[in-house]
């Protein structure tokens, strides 16, 4: 943009219709700021800010609505470690903000494995850790909000017994409370073995 070039901008929603418009004059350095305000029932989606300037520049931005969270979700770490056909036990539970407990909500589990090597060098490593989902559950949640994540250790089929590796791995719960909003919680792996997370060894 030019310096003290002056010029029209207008907002439009996502039906590209004009919500408001305005006009501003660039500065010594060509830079221009305008303040618009969204209509408080109007329209989500895409929105568009144009200038009829010379090189006619505009650009996107998505409005959506948003809803404020009213529970939260914790798992908590487990303190010991497992080992290959163990089933790992986490408790978790379900609690509105203001300490209320979310009972009798819709759980969903879901369990993806990351594999960690230690190998002499980079080059020997294999490509055989990609996060693909192989174990799902469906919970519910007790009267206290409470619920317990069962989660199965399972191995790959085959991997290389010769090398000393750790399988780490990530639960995540997504719970649904009976006005269908849906909150989750992550217990993420560490990248070494660690009493703080779930991690089992390969035998």
């Amino acid at each position: 943009m030019q310096k003290q070039q002056t010029m029209s901008l207008t907002l439009r929603d996502a039906n590209y219709e004009e919500v408001a418009t305005t006009t501003v004059t660039t500065d010594e350095y060509g830079m221009a700021a305008a303040d618009f305000t969204l209509p408080q029932v109007g329209k989500t989606g895409t929105y568009t800010l144009c200038s009829d300037s010379d090189d006619g520049s505009f650009c996107y931005f998505t409005v959506e609505e948003y809803k404020r969270p009213t529970f939260s979700v914790e798992i908590e770490q487990p303190a010991v470690r497992y080992a290959a056909g163990d089933t790992v036990r986490l408790a978790a539970t379900a609690k509105s903000f203001a300490g209320v407990p979310v009972q009798g909500a819709k759980v969903r589990v879901v369990r993806q494995p990351s594999h960690f090597w230690r190998y002499r060098t980079y080059a020997d490593m294999p490509n055989d850790n990609e996060a693909t989902t192989i174990y799902t559950d469906t919970l519910q949640t007790a009267g206290d909000g409470a619920f317990t994540v069962n989660v199965p250790i399972i191995m790959p089929e085959q991997y290389d017994e010769s090398v000393k590796r750790y399988f780490n791995f990530f639960v995540t719960a997504y719970v649904t409370d009976v006005s269908g909003e849906t909150q989750r919680a992550e217990l993420s792996p560490a990248t070494c073995p660690s009493r703080h997370s779930p991690t089992t060894c390969a035998p």
